[in-house]
Order: C-alpha cells, then sequence, then structure tokens
C-alpha cells in the first residue's frame, strides 16, 4: 500500500476513559464551516492554528505555527500519547474527531504548505466493521489500537455504514 501505513498499537483504555468523560465537543469547530467537508465530525481541539487575530480559512491552508490550547489540561493522557509518538518532532494540529453513525466525510486533498510540511497520523480509539478510509486507489478500515499514517495530499475520503460512532486522534507531525 502506497497512501496507508500501519505504524505501531498502543493501549486505547486510558485514552478511551479520558474521551468519555469530557464535554469538550464542538467547543471549537473549525472544520465545520460551509463549503468544508467535516459537517459529520465533532471536535475536541487539543492543538491548531492560532485564531486569537484576524484570519481567512485560507490561512489554515499555509500556516504553520501551531497553539496549545486550554483543553489539553483536560485531556492529559491524550496529548502525552502524542507527545510520546512524536519523540523530539515538531507537533502540529492535534484534534480528536468524531465520525457519527451513517456518515462520510466527503473525498477532498488537504493543500497549502501546512500539509506539504507535516506528516498525518490517525490513532484509532473506537470504530466499527463498517468505517472504511478511502485513499487514492485504496481502502482501509483502521483497526481499534492502532496508529496509521496516510498520504491526506491524495484525495480521500471516509464511509462510516455503522450504528456507532468513530473516534480519532488526528495527529499531524513536522516531517522536517
Amino acid at each position: 500500500m502506497k497512501n496507508f501505513k500501519l505504524i505501531k498499537t498502543f493501549d486505547v483504555a486510558p485514552i478511551l476513559k479520558e474521551i468519555e468523560k469530557t464535554t469538550l465537543w464542538n467547543w471549537m469547530n473549525l472544520r465545520r464551516a460551509e463549503g468544508l467537508n467535516h459537517k459529520s465530525v465533532d471536535d475536541i481541539v487539543l492543538r491548531f492554528n492560532p485564531v486569537q487575530s484576524m484570519f481567512t480559512y485560507a490561512d489554515f491552508f499555509n500556516e504553520l505555527g501551531c497553539v496549545d490550547y486550554f483543553t489539553q489540561m483536560y485531556l492529559p493522557q491524550t496529548m502525552q500519547l502524542v507527545r510520546e509518538f512524536a519523540e523530539d518532532k515538531i507537533i502540529g494540529r492535534v484534534v480528536v474527531a468524531k465520525l457519527k453513525e451513517a456518515a462520510i466525510i466527503a473525498q477532498h486533498v488537504d493543500e497549502g504548505d501546512y500539509a506539504k510540511w507535516h506528516d498525518r497520523y490517525h490513532f484509532v480509539i473506537t470504530t466499527n466493521p463498517a468505517v472504511n478510509f478511502f485513499c487514492g486507489d485504496e481502502k482501509q478500515h483502521m483497526a481499534v489500537g492502532e496508529i496509521w499514517w496516510f498520504d491526506n495530499k491524495t484525495e480521500h475520503s471516509v464511509v462510516n455504514l455503522g450504528n456507532s460512532s468513530r473516534i480519532h486522534i488526528v495527529a499531524d507531525i513536522r516531517k522536517f
């Protein structure tokens, strides 16, 4: 497979316990705006581009800088998992993403300087057998407790035909 690579596995139990307790879903949901492909996704933003000043959605495609948000103090084990995985590399965006049951993330390509400078990883927290990730001409079901790299610069989509949500930690790690 050229668009997906299984990197390693991890113990999902402490992360799941932390996420199950949270009420932080959609406290800042930048990915559900008109014209974007993530309308069926609830997010917990842990690390993202700064939004304290004027910005446009185009800025998110090109700005490399990311900042920590207060939500990290409520999900410390989640952030520790990402930090340990990243080792000494720069961490970009970190979002806990819940794709609702019977929902899709439409085909799209992540573009701009941000996508060029970061690798995208999915840490699978929950899933069901009817969740499939498509990238280029490949299809992949990601199992609970797996960490996957995938080529987000190739056209991709996700389909959840099941009757339960799929939760992933989506983490970007600087390449260079």
